[in-house]
C-alpha cells in the first residue's frame, strides 16, 4: 500500500475566511452532509493546533 497525502492549496478572500474556517474546524450545527456521523465528532483533532483558531487572525 502506497503512503501519501492529498494537499489542496487554495487563494482565499478575507469576506471568506469566516465561513472556510467554520467547514475546516466543522463549526457548523448544522450540516447538508447526511453522512456526518455526530456522536463521533469529539474523535476529529487537527494536527498542528491544539484548539480551534482563527483564520483571520
Amino acid at each position: 500500500m502506497a503512503n501519501y497525502a492529498v494537499i489542496r492549496m487554495e487563494k482565499y478572500k478575507k469576506d471568506r475566511l469566516n465561513g472556510t474556517q467554520k467547514h475546516n474546524q466543522r463549526e457548523f450545527q448544522k450540516s447538508k452532509n447526511e453522512n456526518i456521523d455526530r456522536e463521533r465528532t469529539h474523535l476529529n483533532y487537527d494536527l498542528v493546533n491544539e484548539k480551534p483558531i482563527s483564520y483571520s487572525k
